[in-house]
């Protein structure tokens, strides 16, 4: 099993997310074309050397058309920023979360998003990373502004940016082949940062929030190092935060943000290597809904939309409902990270009005294909 390994030197951003990939051997070109089939125009994606405290590393930049590019790429969702001490050069945040939108001023719901993102013709394990990736942004964003979820809205410049990062990133993950992630502590910078609703601590609240159970320590930075995009990213696609995997090497990538620090470089490191263990543990979740007014035909039908969710497993139960009614429970398995792209056809797919989800381990023997 192929695995990654995200050394969190100076933080997560959706560029630096980008750049590990592809400087740990994504080719740019499968990445654009991958892209290419997100019905999204109106953006150009780049990448380019830089040193970094000596180190090379390769910065990914999205180019919106029609603005110039980016000084400082760290994406927003929930605020403009502006931090409250000097630098020596402007920004530009195109990512913000508004509560109405501006005159002037267009503006792309998270619902927009989803919808293109199901529409696209990227693979369906794409779909349903970037899907959970999103709906996780949603979720935070809204609750931090007392928003339902689907209300939450972002800038229309920094909705293309933060779709490019988050789903190009998802799409990087599975075309190098990686099927966990793991990551280090993540390093927390001090200070505040100037938003549009006043002063906020740094990391924003946003960031922060995505974090609920991963080991965080102190960095003496006064930048901010940690975006929503990162920390969505983490949050998605990290199995065990804050441990080291047992693994056999194959490829090491950095990927360069755009802060220029004295204390350390702008960097994080991706380890990519296959997981030492013939027997290995994993989490799965279990995801099941009960229908007493189902037909065969809508079970099958079923089957097909789950497995195209990534579902590991489907399978159905004959039960008995109130008042003797016969019934068919639906059961899926699915990785942890999937689950809401299953519960999401479950409940527009079916009759249902809620799911059930339990959170297992299982143990499996690692396993491969061959030819006879």
């Amino acid at each position: 099993m192929k695995i990654a390994y995200f050394d969190l030197f100076c933080g997560l951003s959706g560029d630096i997310t980008l750049g590990a990939l592809v400087d740990a051997g994504l080719p740019l070109a499968d990445l654009k074309k991958g892209l290419a089939k997100l019905p999204l125009k109106g953006y150009s994606l780049s990448s380019r050397r830089v040193m970094k405290h000596a180190i090379s590393a390769t910065k990914v930049d999205v180019t919106i058309a029609g603005q110039r590019q980016k000084p400082h790429s760290h994406e927003h969702h929930d605020h403009h920023h502006d931090h409250d001490h000097d630098h020596d050069h402007p920004h530009d945040h195109g990512h913000e979360h508004t509560h109405a939108p501006d005159k002037g001023h267009a503006h792309t719901s998270l619902k927009e998003i989803l919808a293109l993102i199901r529409k696209s013709g990227l693979p369906a394990e794409v779909k349903a990373s970037a899907t959970d990736c999103f709906i996780r942004l949603g979720k935070v964003e809204g609750a931090i502004h007392g928003l339902s979820p689907m209300k939450v809205s972002f800038h229309e410049v920094g909705a293309v940016d933060s779709i490019v990062d988050i789903v190009g990133s998802c799409l990087g993950l599975h075309l190098l082949g990686i099927e966990e992630v793991y990551c280090s502590r993540v390093p927390i910078a001090h200070g505040e940062i100037q938003t549009r609703h006043g002063r906020l601590p740094n990391p924003g609240p946003a960031a922060m929030g995505l974090l609920r159970g991963f080991p965080l320590m102190s960095v003496d930075i006064d930048r901010e190092i940690l975006t929503p995009t990162g920390a969505a990213l983490l949050a998605t696609f990290v199995r065990e935060p804050g441990v080291f995997p047992d693994m056999t090497l194959s490829a090491i990538g950095w990927g360069a943000g755009e802060w220029d620090l004295p204390q350390r470089a702008n960097v994080a490191r991706i380890l990519i290597g296959e997981k030492a263990s013939s027997e290995e543990s994993d989490s799965i979740a279990l995801i099941e809904t009960n229908l007493d007014n189902a037909s065969g035909e809508l079970v099958g039908y079923l089957f097909d939309k789950l497995f195209a969710a990534v579902a590991v497993d489907v399978y159905t139960t004959a039960i008995q409902m109130k008042k003797s009614r016969p019934g068919v429970k639906i059961s899926v398995l699915v990785p942890p990270s999937k689950r809401s792209a299953v519960e999401e056809v479950l409940l527009r797919e079916t009759p249902t009005f809620g799911v059930r989800r339990v959170l297992m381990e299982r143990t499996k023997l690692d396993r491969q294909e061959t030819k006879v």
